[in-house]
């Protein structure tokens, strides 16, 4: 994921929300957007992937697929990564790994 392009989320003010995977040390953040169908649309578009709250995960384009993703070194917490359909191998490579180490430390 760390050579993914990431479309994340801004608030009113400009602040951050639901950026890139948060344990990345220097994610490319490709699009800071507002709007949660313009994140999704983008996503949609191939230009990137983001992150969602995983009660959102229901409301994505159907051309866009979720990938729970489950980081031991973010500890408690879970989140959906949201890319195209014909993501890149190396996001599947990730998430496969990411799986093996979790498994690994459960």
């Amino acid at each position: 994921m760390a050579e993914e392009q990431w479309i994340v989320g801004k608030g009113l003010r400009g602040d951050p929300q639901f950026g890139a995977w948060p344990t990345l040390p220097a994610p490319r953040v490709a699009y800071a957007v507002r709007d949660w169908h313009a994140r999704l649309g983008l996503v949609a578009a191939g230009l990137g992937i983001t992150t969602l709250p995983e009660i959102a995960a229901v409301a994505v384009p159907a051309d866009v697929v979720t990938v729970r993703v489950d980081d031991p070194a973010w500890f408690g917490r879970a989140a959906v990564a949201v890319t195209r359909t014909e993501r890149p191998t190396s996001v599947d490579v990730v998430v496969a790994v990411l799986r093996e180490v979790a498994q690994e430390l459960r």
